[in-house]
């Protein structure tokens, strides 16, 4: 049975993506310790990082099996999961961003005007980023599974 490349173009690009989000994951952990180190202050956000990762990993795997797999059906219940792993790991990296923020904030690296700003540039646009996650998640749902 072959595929259809529409059909594989999902998996991937979840497959590419993800194995960057890994790296960069793993990258910022290591400015988290060692900010946290030299500044005497703790964060939460490393630990936050570290399932993020085990997520984009996780999605990652997903998609490659979905890649290889031949039959049809379970190729699109893999890609699903695939993708909804995905998203939800890409929601967590902006609570993860404020955490880094609030961090650099404590360590007297940034001030708190900076982080104000930030705050209110993703509330503002915290709209336009639920509708976008919320089609997207119907999207996947309402893929028919063959």
């Amino acid at each position: 049975m072959s595929q259809e490349p529409s059909k594989t173009d999902i998996c991937v690009h979840i497959f590419a993506v993800s194995a960057g989000m890994v790296g960069v994951c793993l990258t910022v952990i290591g400015l988290f310790r060692v900010i946290t180190t030299l500044n005497n202050v703790s964060s939460i956000g490393d630990d936050l990082l570290a399932i993020n990762a085990l997520a984009f990993l996780t999605s990652f795997i997903l998609s490659y099996i979905a890649l290889r797999t031949r039959e049809s059906k379970r190729h699109h219940q893999l890609e699903k999961i695939a993708d909804a792993i995905f998203l939800t790991a890409l929601s967590m990296m902006a609570i993860i961003c404020d955490s880094l923020l609030m961090l650099l904030s404590k360590a007297g690296l940034i001030g708190k005007v900076a982080r104000a700003k930030f705050v209110r540039f993703v509330f503002k646009n915290v709209g336009i980023w639920c509708c976008m996650t919320s089609v997207i998640f119907a999207e996947i749902l309402a893929l028919p599974l063959k």
